[in-house]
């Protein structure tokens, strides 16, 4: 299991929060996520939903893969984003993380830094 914090830019702006996510085997992932992004004018907006994802490994500790995430963005709306996922292990406990996807037309970017609660696979 790891749990993360993610920040992500889009044509909606920027928002942030934490994903949990559950390895499988054959570097299947799945998981929560939960982001909000708060601006003075319009009050906070919620992205949250589940996710997938299949790493490949490419070297000794890049992982490159598709994802999907499925949620409700105000609880309001359904969204189904696909996107390229990469990570970067910097040791056993801590990863980072990069994505882009394309949402609404526009470029959709997210950063993250998961941390290892404990592993199975």
């Amino acid at each position: 299991m790891e749990a993360s914090a993610l920040i992500t830019r889009s044509i909606q702006g920027t928002k942030t929060g934490l994903a949990f996510n559950i390895s499988l085997k054959d570097r299947w992932q799945l998981g929560y996520f939960n982001l909000r992004s708060y601006q003075l004018e319009q009050g906070a907006e919620t992205y949250e939903g589940l996710m997938i994802q299949r790493f490949f490994k490419v070297g000794n500790k890049l992982l490159i893969g598709p994802a999907l995430r499925v949620g409700y963005m105000n609880k309001d709306f359904l969204t189904v984003l696909p996107s390229l996922q990469a990570a970067y292990k910097l040791n056993n406990k801590i990863r980072l993380g990069a994505g882009i996807a394309r949402s609404d037309g526009f470029s959709y970017f997210n950063l993250h830094l998961g941390f290892k609660i404990f592993s199975k696979y």
